[in-house]
């Protein structure tokens, strides 16, 4: 995965987005402290829960491939006084010189992943970093078949919204909105943002087009990856309120560890 695949604009205004996001924090901090330290979280950028976990005490090294989220998130650590460390490096493909006995990956990052090869490698590594009795955790989409077909079925030039969020530069406000296309043969989902912005000064004009994709993940595929990778699920969620994961389940919280 590149750093130019990012459909963020940067560390600031993705904090900017996702600032309403926060429930998974207290799920991840209790998961640590039943199964402990140190911890690892791939795809950390900017931050968001790699900063709340360090101001608990607790040991967490962040790994981010992008260094425009990596900066986002040194500043804000030290505009915290807190002391994190976080480290330039792809999910796919590290190697660091230590066991964790929890590795997280939040916020669907997993399904940034297109290829097969990659979920391979990812598992891979997460394996080789995990401590024997160690635990991943990780969230990706409960796929919804009405958004799908939506997506199926969508017009080209169709856009709907997705955001509106305060310009973290003080320029008004920034809108966002998303034109889709699902293609079932290789379930990947692609997708434009386009970015709008508003101020006194000017009526809402076009800002920027991002480019990006998500390979759309099954229920009982994922289960099958994991299995054939070396893991085993102890338990899968529907949110982070720990609640049964159900086929109406907006998301699939999933708890894994080696097999033995």
């Amino acid at each position: 995965m590149e750093e130019c695949d990012l459909p963020y604009l940067d560390g600031k205004h993705y904090d900017a987005m996702h600032q309403h996001l926060e429930d998974d924090i207290p799920f991840y901090i209790d998961s640590i402290e039943k199964f402990g330290e140190p911890v690892l979280e791939l795809a950390c950028g900017t931050g968001r829960v790699t900063i709340p976990l360090a101001e608990e005490g607790i040991d967490v090294v962040g790994l981010d491939l992008s260094e425009i989220m990596l900066k986002r998130a040194s500043e804000k650590a030290k505009e915290k006084g807190t002391d994190i460390k976080l480290i330039k490096g792809d999910m796919t493909d590290f190697s660091l010189d230590r066991r964790f006995n929890t590795i997280l990956l939040p916020v669907n990052s997993m399904q940034r992943l297109i290829e097969l090869e990659e979920y391979e490698s990812l598992f891979s590594n997460v394996y080789q970093h995990l401590s024997e009795k160690g635990t991943f955790i990780f969230e990706i989409f409960n796929p919804d078949f009405e958004i799908l077909t939506d997506a199926l079925n969508e017009d080209s030039d169709k856009e709907s919204e997705v955001i509106e969020y305060e310009n973290p530069y003080g320029k008004g406000n920034v809108q966002v909105t998303e034109n889709t296309d699902f293609d079932p043969s290789s379930q990947i989902l692609d997708m434009k943002w386009y970015y709008y912005i508003n101020d006194e000064l000017e009526a809402v004009k076009e800002w920027t087009v991002k480019e990006w994709n998500l390979r759309i993940l099954f229920p009982k595929e994922i289960d099958a990856l994991l299995r054939y990778n070396g893991f085993k699920v102890e338990k899968k969620h529907g949110d982070f309120d720990r609640s049964e994961f159900t086929r109406d389940s907006n998301t699939q919280v999933i708890i894994c560890k080696k097999m033995e």
